[in-house]
């Protein structure tokens, strides 16, 4: 899956590709603390809602 963007401002225009690799919390969590993470929180948005399956996206907060 690829995510495309671009963002103009008064003074250029930046465009990005780049590819997204879908993944479960089963398999982020284990992949976080394996890389040395001690603190994981997952939230369903940016107001920090719990994460739930019916949320629209992952915020992950991971802490070292």
């Amino acid at each position: 899956m690829l995510f495309t963007t671009t963002i103009t401002t008064a003074e250029q225009t930046f465009s990005n590709t780049t590819s997204l690799y879908p993944v479960t919390s089963k398999q982020l969590l284990p992949a976080l603390r394996n890389c040395g993470f001690q603190s994981v929180e997952l939230y369903g948005n940016f107001e920090k809602d719990p994460y739930s399956l019916n949320s629209a996206a992952v915020i992950v907060v991971a802490k070292k």
